[in-house]
């Protein structure tokens, strides 16, 4: 090797090196966010509450002053704006440079656009909606298939998406039982974080298998072989960082909002108990 060549060997090392270890920006993770769709789904999934909310008042049968409460207290879990910030953050401290264009360069194709685009359209509570009216035929679909069955399952491993829907879910139901524990024993057990834990474990089970059919509708539109492609990124280190980090930062947040409901649960519960609180309180 030459001296010259050398010298570019080493020059061009040094760059390398440091595009694949420079610190990226809040508004470089605020644009990974927004290429891959993940910032608007985000926007939506957490309303998916209100569909976990229904089935429980259905089931209870509240009077519908309680029941329109109960539907206002699960808005603590859709500060969606609260956990787009936190993304970022986290984003912004994980990411290396090269991670970001690696994740945009996938994004900016033709399969990433085509992903994103069918990922927001399904992450709506009207696409939600309209998957319940089609779950026979879309569990006939998913039985016809087990090919397919196989990808999606892959794909919801990698995309860490069963276990995101298993912390919602957790901290709706661990917050309820927590606020009716609270009202029919007049004082707060403390137990709330192992029933949130054992929830989320019973549910993550459940949903290994139940997510496959709405995640049919999802990639309806999608061939075997682009969620080959897709499984493929997304088993990169670039998308494991992204997708680890929105389902740490689902489980944080829905877990602290599941605390929060479970006090708005129990005033709702006893709202006399509640006011003699505040009446002790002057």
């Amino acid at each position: 090797m030459t001296k010259s060549s050398f010298a570019l060997a080493v020059v061009v090392g040094a760059l390398t090196t440091s595009v694949a270890s420079a610190e990226i920006t809040r508004e470089a993770a605020r644009e990974v966010l927004a290429n891959s769709g993940i910032s608007e789904q985000v926007l939506n999934v957490n309303a998916r509450a209100q569909i976990l909310l229904d089935d429980y008042l259905a089931a209870e049968q509240l009077p519908p002053d309680r029941s329109k409460q109960m539907i206002d207290a699960v808005e603590l879990f859709k500060d969606t704006s609260q956990i787009v910030e936190l993304l970022e953050r986290r984003l912004a401290r994980e990411l290396l440079q090269s991670d970001v264009v690696a994740l945009n360069g996938f994004f900016a194709s033709r399969l990433g656009r085509k992903i994103a685009s069918v990922e927001i359209a399904a992450s709506t509570l009207t696409a939600w909606y309209q998957m319940e009216e089609s779950l026979l035929a879309l569990e006939e679909r998913l039985e016809r298939n087990p090919v397919r069955e196989s990808f999606l399952a892959r794909l919801d491993r990698l995309r860490r998406l069963s276990e995101s829907g298993a912390a919602l879910a957790a901290a709706l139901y661990a917050g309820l039982v927590q606020g009716v524990t609270v009202t029919v024993k007049k004082q707060a057990d403390n137990l709330y974080g192992l029933r949130y834990e054992a929830f989320r474990v019973s549910f993550l089970n459940s949903l290994r298998y139940a997510n496959l059919v709405p995640l049919t509708y999802t990639y309806g539109p999608i061939t075997d072989d682009e969620l080959e492609q897709y499984c493929q990124f997304l088993n990169t280190q670039s998308a494991s960082k992204v997708y680890d980090a929105v389902e740490l930062v689902l489980r944080k947040y829905n877990f602290e909002a599941g605390e929060k409901f479970a006090v708005a649960v129990a005033e709702l519960l006893d709202p006399a108990e509640n006011n003699d609180r505040a009446d002790d309180g002057r």
